[in-house]
Parts: structure tokens; C-alpha cells; sequence
């Protein structure tokens, strides 16, 4: 994850402020800031498939 978020950055990506889950998922802006996320794959990593706050 680490060297995927390097790499994108030194192609002029930004990390995003918010972070809700790095080690999972990282959210990012292009240079022409439209946000996209780098995350990890497999069962159970989804950032959409994470057991809601609200409960």
C-alpha cells in the first residue's frame, strides 16, 4: 500500500486529509483534485463492505 500511495504521488497525486482507514484503504487527489482511493484486496476489505458506525 505504501509504495502504490509513493508512486501515485510522485506522479502529482495528494493524499486526502481524511483517512478513515489507511491501513486498509487511502484516499487520494489527482492534480486536478478528483478524489480516488488505492485499497486492498480481498474478502473482508472492502471499505464498503465495513460494519456501519451507526449500529
Amino acid at each position: 500500500m505504501d509504495i502504490a500511495q509513493e508512486q501515485a504521488v510522485s506522479l502529482g497525486a495528494q493524499l486526502g486529509r481524511r483517512q478513515n482507514a489507511p491501513e486498509r484503504c487511502r484516499v487520494l487527489l489527482d492534480p486536478a483534485g478528483h478524489p480516488f482511493c488505492l485499497c486492498l484486496a480481498g474478502p473482508n476489505l472492502s471499505p464498503w463492505s465495513m460494519p456501519s458506525e451507526a449500529g
